[in-house]
């Protein structure tokens, strides 16, 4: 696990449901408590611009680090005993917490033993700290056990000299321990997995799409090991609720994460809230990430947009979830730190990357790839988003925004080949399923406006989406049939051996996989983030309708119209009746049965980092209004 400056600590109290025939974690083996424990780095102040240099001089910093953790009193000991036929290789960490924040630690130092005994072998360890250092973040620890058999794990805490501080709180020490699986190692019936996940990233912007520009050969050549869906379209136009339902199987309106609880409930009228709410995850929604923990697979995330934040509720059932800065080379080398931690179990790793979002500006030498002019040459970068959003530019503007943004997927297309070669070096290629995703698209004024969050165009909606497993998915097979990325729960389930949990809209994607299902699959998107009104879409057959307000409707057949350019509703008033009653139906049903608001609240520094990612508002509970 990366270590980083952090200091202030979070803790949660967390048991894992697990059902009969579920593998046990270390920790419901031991009838110890497990314990959210989450670091946080202290707020910094960066301008955008400052954000943006670090970003291209590919610094490296950890936000926040979740993890569940065995906790004990500090100084003391805890005793674990890892079963018989788990990993032979596992990954720990160690963190103190308790230290109040803002205070200053006084500076000493404190020890961790760690002994390790079973039948085959006994070992000893220790790890040195400054207090201070201890407190700041987790320190990594990769222990063997030499063989499947059962071991004792014994970590004793304690002071380094005689002299200990005095008028301390009570302190914990914390030891993150992988759950080791008793299901062994991955193989094809029972595969990793392993989630890309390329923020605001076009799908028509990917070599594999048919762009013109060669902009993603190492995702090309990824894809075309299996199957490529052509259309598949996602249930938001922005991060957070898009995420959200990803990993439920469920729309906005049901799983609740991005949904402005205002502009929700006045969907269908002409009503303009003045205060918007934004709300995080339904808490007793099932994720996909518990999923996979209750069947034995270590969890792992790592994530680099604000709203994707463990407060939105997403790191639920992840047992680390990192939120870093800046670059997708930064998230590749966190990821593949924690997957050497897991060999020898199975593992499931969500790595998500945000370069392609704006500011658009790659590192060299991918910020002349297809620009006439590098990053530092152009004056004033990037533009002001305010502006663009109000007034569309000229052509040699717009021909430099798209030139740097081509530049980014280039930048993150490296890096996922990075990551790819890494595995294939490990030999983990051919038990992993690899999807490869994106969770919106950007406008370029193809309808008038930039960026994302503020329409249902399929510029927005349309994402790349494919998925990868040797033996399994034939290679080099594409789907024209129309899916949804929240097909993708149920989809691993089939894959890993878990059932979807019942009522989700999502449905298995192996029948269209085989070529028994080419029917389309009807679409709905909504959860706007920018704008007074909630915009919704629906999509059945070629037909799509656009719906806003009392009477807001805009029909287009996409199967003569892709650009989404002539609105047919004036000629198509049972086709509105239609789809409108689909919406409406499905607003009603959500309303109906929505769990209670829950406001997602971010820090400061959060707030002023998605402000640097063109971002208006705070987060908090008030308008977030495009200019």
């Amino acid at each position: 696990m990366h270590k980083s400056s952090l200091f202030f600590v979070v803790v949660s109290c967390a048991f894992v449901a697990c059902s009969h025939d579920e593998p046990k974690s270390v920790a419901q083996q031991q009838g110890q408590r497990r314990e959210r424990i989450s670091i946080e780095a202290p707020t910094t102040r960066e301008t955008a611009e400052e954000d943006m240099r670090n970003s291209r001089a590919m610094v490296m910093r950890v936000l926040a680090q979740d993890c569940d953790a065995i906790t004990a009193p500090f100084p003391g000991e805890m005793s674990i005993d890892l079963p018989e036929g788990g990993s032979d290789l596992f990954a720990s960490s160690i963190a103190l917490v308790g230290f109040p924040k803002g205070k200053t630690p006084p500076q000493v130092r404190i020890a961790f033993e760690i002994d390790l005994a079973g039948p085959q072998r006994t070992a000893k360890s220790s790890v040195s700290l400054g207090l201070q250092e201890a407190l700041g973040g987790w320190s990594p620890i990769l222990e063997q056990r030499g063989s499947a058999a059962a071991v004792k794990l014994v970590m004793r805490g304690k002071w380094i000299g005689d002299e200990i501080p005095k008028d301390l709180p009570p302190l914990r020490m914390c030891l993150a321990l992988g759950d080791v699986s008793t299901l062994g190692k991955a193989t094809p019936d029972r595969p990793n997995v392993l989630v890309l996940s390329v923020d605001t990233l076009r799908a028509d912007h990917l070599s594999c799409y048919g762009y013109a520009r060669k902009t993603s050969p190492n995702i090309d050549a990824l894809v075309g090991r299996g199957v490529l869906f052509e259309r598949a379209y996602s249930s938001a136009p922005w991060t957070l609720p898009s995420y959200g339902s990803l990993f439920t199987g469920l729309l906005p309106a049901d799983h609740r994460a991005g949904i402005v609880t205002q502009r929700e409930d006045a969907f269908g009228t002409d009503e303009t809230p003045t205060l918007l709410t934004t709300e995080h995850l339904c808490t007793d929604v099932p994720t996909l990430a518990e999923l996979m923990s209750k069947r034995g697979y270590q969890t792992g995330a790592f994530v680099c947009n604000p709203f994707l934040a463990a407060g939105a509720g997403l790191a639920r059932g992840f047992q680390q979830y990192t939120s870093y800065q800046y670059t997708a080379q930064n998230g590749v080398d966190l990821a593949l730190e924690w997957i050497e931690g897991c060999k020898g179990g199975r593992w499931f790793a969500f790595v998500h990357m945000i370069d392609p979002h704006w500011p658009y500006a790659p590192p060299p030498p991918y910020d002349t790839q297809f620009a006439k002019h590098a990053i530092g040459e152009l004056k004033d970068w990037p533009p002001e988003l305010n502006a663009l959003r109000a007034h569309v530019p000229d052509d040699e503007m717009k021909a430099e925004l798209v030139d740097e943004y081509d530049g980014e997927i280039a930048f993150t297309d490296a890096q996922v080949g990075r990551m790819l070669d890494a595995l294939e070096k490990q030999g983990m290629l051919e038990n992993t399923l690899i999807v490869f995703h994106s969770d919106h698209g950007e406008e370029f004024w193809e309808h008038g406006s930039c960026d994302h969050g503020h329409s249902q165009y399929d510029e927005l909606l349309r994402v790349p989406f494919a998925l990868v497993l040797p033996g399994k998915i034939e290679a080099g097979k594409r789907v024209a049939t129309r899916v949804r990325t929240l097909d993708l729960l149920p989809t691993i389930g089939a894959y890993v051996g878990f059932d979807a949990p019942a009522g989700i809209e999502g449905k298995s994607l192996l029948p269209v996989i085989a070529g028994t299902e080419t029917k389309d699959r009807d679409d709905v998107a909504e959860a706007i983030l920018h704008g007074p009104r909630e915009i919704k879409a629906v999509l059945v057959g070629k037909d799509k309708l656009i719906a806003s307000g009392a009477g807001t409707n805009r029909v287009f057949d996409l199967g003569g119209d892709a650009g989404e350019k002539k609105d047919r509703s004036g000629d198509a008033a049972e086709v509105v009746k239609r789809l409108r009653g689909m919406l409406d139906a499905h607003h009603a049903a959500a309303k109906k049965s929505a769990c209670k608001a829950a406001p997602l609240e971010l820090d400061e520094a959060a707030r002023r980092r998605l402000q640097g990612y063109g971002y208006a508002g705070s987060g908090k509970s008030e308008p977030i209004k495009k200019p």
